[in-house]
């Protein structure tokens, strides 16, 4: 692998090809939502899905939740299954690409078919799961997408519905995003790809480590480059690197490199929330075959045992409040315009940080904080008690909501859990906890964590 640091002489020529690149990338990775044209039926029993009448069906159009009005009156609650299927169809133009179907929350246990094939499933209410569904699809004719959803209480999930209700339902957006072979992977959690390691940043420098993970789905080997350019709110080119590789078939790839900039502007919370764009470029033979931007703002902070949160070298007082997911007679299926309402709340009431409680919400929220200038605690569903079962799938979602989430210059803390000591079962969750705390340190070294107890001698 060739790290090459792109000297200014040479910046212009790039700047000035800057239209280029952009007619290429219109021709890597084309990111389709899928929204309209569902149908869904609300199961009375399991069904096989074969079996399905089509009178059975209603239209409705994603985000959309079963459970709009019967969780917040408690009234006859439904918890049990619903059924989604809508045609997807795949342009000729596109049979030699790669294909992923992106979730972006599904209440909370979700099963794929395309075809009647079975391509995957998912167990988590509130984070974001991608399958590569090329070699599902059928070119020549239209396919069947079919989502059987469930949002039942299972033991292999870490919380219940006594603290607050778990929606069913498919109440965030859903996407087909088609790429070349050569792309930055999708399947990492659902993540970008793209890892954004702030390792020191002051007012005179940054010095930024970035992990792009790679996929080649071909079957040979490639000599590529990754292009990672840093770019101001004025469109200005303020950091950039090239790397030389080659990269072989099969699994993700992390190609890392550095990025230094001199004299960055800093994300300073609500004083001045400023952010940069990062661009990722997959090239081949000239070419871009894909790409991917990244919003980032880059700052450094501690938290100090007698003068609380330091931002930037400086004391910034932490004013919070909870948000959770939900509006009167909709639930959960929220559009961005609802999300954004209770972020101008939340700004008008002076707070400057939000707990988004207790679990992974909409990526939206944590674009919105970026950019008003909000400190975000994120945190995972395990809340009110512990299951037996449930250590894995705790740890699933929080890898997801790390890895989703990385680059937010806006989230501080993750949160591992709210409230779980329940009798004398107190050593597991302590046990689990722990754990959680190493995960997170790991994936994410220089964030911190913290867990909420209700027993104060624990």
């Amino acid at each position: 692998m060739k790290e090459r640091i792109l000297k200014p002489k040479i910046l212009f020529f790039l700047i000035v090809l800057f239209g280029i690149t952009t007619f290429y990338q219109a021709q890597s990775r084309d990111v389709k939502k899928l929204n309209e044209g569902w149908q869904f039926t609300l199961a009375k029993e399991e069904l096989d899905f074969i079996n399905l009448t089509d009178t059975s069906w209603k239209s409705i159009t994603i985000p959309h939740t079963w459970n709009n009005k019967d969780i917040q009156t408690a009234r006859r609650v439904h918890y049990g299954t619903g059924w989604y299927k809508r045609e997807l169809a795949v342009s000729d133009e596109d049979t030699d690409k790669q294909h992923f179907l992106k979730f972006e929350g599904v209440g909370q246990y979700a099963e794929v078919y395309i075809n009647n094939r079975y391509v995957g499933e998912h167990l988590g209410s509130y984070s974001a799961f991608v399958f590569n569904i090329t070699d599902f699809l059928k070119q020549d004719e239209p396919n069947t997408l079919l989502v059987k959803v469930n949002n039942e209480l299972t033991e292999s999930y870490p919380k219940d519905n006594f603290l607050f209700g778990i929606y069913g339902g498919i109440y965030r957006d859903v996407s087909i995003i088609t790429t070349n072979d050569l792309h930055i992977a999708l399947t990492d959690f659902a993540s970008s790809g793209v890892y954004v390691h702030q390792e020191k940043v002051s007012s005179t420098n940054a010095l930024l480590k970035i992990e792009n993970l790679l996929k080649n789905e071909s079957s040979e080997i490639k000599q590529i480059s990754v292009r990672n350019k840093l770019v101001s709110e004025n469109s200005k080119v303020v950091a950039e690197n090239l790397i030389d590789t080659l990269l072989y078939p099969g699994g993700a790839v992390p190609i890392v490199s550095y990025l230094n900039v001199d004299n960055p502007r800093l994300w300073n919370a609500k004083k001045d929330p400023y952010l940069y764009q990062l661009k990722t470029e997959v090239l081949y033979d000239g070419e871009v075959y894909d790409e991917i931007d990244q919003t980032i703002g880059l700052r450094y902070f501690s938290i100090d045992h007698e003068k609380g949160f330091i931002l930037n070298g400086e004391p910034y007082r932490l004013y919070g409040v909870c948000r959770h997911q939900e509006w009167e007679d909709m639930g959960n299926a929220l559009l961005p315009k609802h999300h954004k309402k209770d972020m101008e709340l939340i700004n008008e009431v002076g707070a400057t940080s939000i707990r988004l409680a207790h679990y992974q919400q909409a990526e939206y929220m944590y674009a919105l904080a970026d950019s008003i200038g909000f400190l975000i605690w994120a945190e995972i569903p395990f809340v009110n008690g512990y299951k037996l079962g449930a250590d894995n799938n705790a740890k699933q979602q929080l890898t997801e909501l790390i890895k989703q989430n990385f680059n937010h210059p806006s989230i501080f803390v993750w949160g591992m859990h709210n409230e779980v000591i329940k009798g004398r079962t107190v050593q597991r969750p302590v046990n689990l906890t722990k754990e959680l705390h190493s995960l997170a340190k790991t994936l994410d070294p220089q964030r911190y964590t913290v867990a909420v107890s209700n027993i104060w001698w624990v």
